[in-house]
């Protein structure tokens, strides 16, 4: 009890002494909704790339003949996801490729799957997503929309470091409360794609300046607990992968199917593993165990129809 109870200490708050310990209340400032009810004592977190998951109305600010023409690949996809939502009853879903958070919400209004907190961080260019929806309510949101990071190793035309923002949106931390008492740093996350020495160069960036920040919150925080989930576009063995198990050993991040032969993508046959849960030390203590990875909520023709990815899921003790 006294090691769950220090787990989700915020440095400078106001305390309580509970067995010796230090436990920290909800922020001052900020407050629950009057009808929160605390949650269970287990969380699901699920982290799920939907593909291409669009509205059917055309963004008119976006010209882009993907985002003009996906919806007419969405016959029937919207129940699916509605199906595949309920089916895994996740308290917390951290989506990608999804058009709008408004959409978002609208989904969730009309199938009834009673999540109630939304958080996004949206391109102002580009038309997949990355979004947060929960049962819990989330605090603090921090996006990266207008940072940039490094190509690592790659220079311009003119020789300088190359740099890029242009994708970082599809990256955030939430914290999302539990209860007033306990607190989870999720990163949320659709890193960039492909396979040449630039894209890998891109994740490389991506993966450090999200090393810093967790460096960072736990500077603030030494007991912040922290998940990173969704699609990293990278596999175990990339050497930009790996980057998040190295450095500070409280900040470094545990793949809990480390050399494991499970596999994420595509659904239909699935033969390699891009999407990932991993999580800090300070939270290892709190997940159950073997309740981490990709799942089929529904059969495989209609996970297949659905996406591309396979959903992952974790289950994390909160009591």
């Amino acid at each position: 009890m006294k090691q769950i109870l220090a787990m989700f200490l915020i440095a400078g708050s106001v305390i309580t002494a509970v067995q010796a310990q230090k436990l920290t209340t909800y922020r001052p400032g900020m407050v629950f909704p009057a009808d929160y009810a605390p949650a269970k004592d287990t969380l699901v977190v699920m982290a799920y790339n939907t593909e291409n998951f669009t509205d059917t109305k055309d963004n008119p600010y976006i010209s882009n003949r993907m985002e003009d023409d996906a919806a007419k690949a969405m016959e029937g996809r919207e129940a699916l996801l509605a199906k595949a939502l309920k089916a895994a009853n996740a308290d917390i879903v951290m989506i990608a490729e999804f058009e709008t958070v408004a959409y978002l919400r609208e989904i969730n209004q009309k199938y009834d799957l009673g999540y109630k907190f939304f958080a996004s961080s949206e391109s102002q260019t580009w038309y997949q997503n990355t979004m947060l929806m929960s049962k819990v309510p989330i605090g603090t949101f921090r996006t990266y929309n207008a940072v940039y990071s490094p190509v690592e190793g790659e220079t311009d035309k003119n020789g300088m470091p190359l740099t890029q923002t242009n994708i970082n949106s599809r990256m955030w931390i939430a914290e999302v409360w539990p209860a007033a008492d306990r607190k989870l740093y999720l990163c949320g996350v659709h890193l960039k794609a492909g396979r040449n020495k630039s894209d890998t160069a891109t994740r490389a960036g991506q993966f450090h300046l999200l090393k810093g920040e967790f460096d960072r919150i736990l500077k603030e925080d030494k007991h912040a607990a922290i998940l990173m989930a969704g699609d990293f576009n990278a596999t175990p063995e990339s050497a930009e992968f790996r980057i998040m198990q190295e450095g500070n050993k409280k900040s470094r991040l545990i793949d809990p199917l480390a050399g494991t032969e499970v596999y994420s993508h595509p659904a239909k046959a699935p033969r390699w593993r891009i999407d990932h849960v991993l999580y800090n030390q300070n939270l290892k203590s709190r997940i159950v165990p073997g309740s981490t990875g990709p799942v089929y909520l529904l059969s495989r023709e209609e996970m297949e129809k659905l996406s591309d990815h396979l959903p992952v899921i974790t289950k994390i003790l909160v009591r």
